[in-house]
């Protein structure tokens, strides 16, 4: 960000006009992000066809006929993607899964700085 390049707002009715116009352009940014996202919703629970993509999984042995859906063969390509040793994609998979190690690691750390900070405000307690 250019400092130079700021504006002051001016109190009173110029901050209430731009603040007003900010908010109504959220408004159309969240309704267009909301169409969208409605819409691959929608894509997603459609039937896919035959393609590179669903035949690379098909080959690499996952059914596709039990659920053949663009979401399914979506979550098996990024499942593929993680076997082949892409980490993006298997720290994804993790995270949809609800597994995430880093979080689990941190929040060890973080249980046994808490569990030291308990003995210090015992022992000050204590009169050591």
């Amino acid at each position: 960000m250019n400092p130079h390049n700021l504006k002051p707002i001016q109190a009173g009715a110029d901050a209430k006009t731009k603040g007003r116009k900010g908010g109504i352009e959220s408004g159309k940014s969240k309704r267009r992000k909301k169409k969208i996202a409605n819409i691959l919703l929608d894509a997603m629970k459609q039937d896919m066809s035959a393609g590179k993509v669903r035949d690379d999984l098909t080959a690499a042995g996952f059914d596709l006929k039990s659920d053949d859906t663009i979401a399914a063969t979506f979550a098996y390509s990024i499942l593929l993607s993680a076997m082949s040793g892409n980490m993006q994609a298997a720290r994804l998979v993790l995270e949809l899964l609800g597994e995430e190690p880093e979080l689990e690691h941190k929040k060890h750390i973080d249980g046994g700085r808490l569990e030291l900070k308990e003995r210090e405000v015992k022992a000050k307690e204590d009169g050591w």
